[in-house]
């Protein structure tokens, strides 16, 4: 939906705040040639996630994962801050 345009504000003040630039990001689609050329796609919530596996062959089917597996905690989806206050991008 936001192809080509920069992250929203409240994403690029609460990086700055922690000395990330992200300015000059823009938004694209995963391209088909990028499951094999990264080592790691990460899906922020669980309907990414699987929409990525629908559309990757299945010898890449391990690159693909979940932030939130990494974290410590609890749930499978990083909340959308996007309806809410600057503080959800936090």
């Amino acid at each position: 939906y936001h192809v080509g345009e920069p992250p929203d504000a409240r994403s690029i003040a609460a990086a700055a705040r922690r000395g990330i630039d992200l300015a000059d990001l823009r938004a694209r689609q995963v391209a088909d040639d990028d499951f094999e050329r990264f080592d790691l796609i990460v899906a922020m919530d669980r309907l990414n996630h699987v929409t990525l596996l629908d559309r990757s062959p299945p010898q890449f089917h391990p690159r693909i994962r979940t932030l939130l597996e990494f974290a410590a905690g609890e749930g499978h989806d990083v909340p959308d801050p996007y309806y809410g206050g600057a503080a959800g991008f936090d």
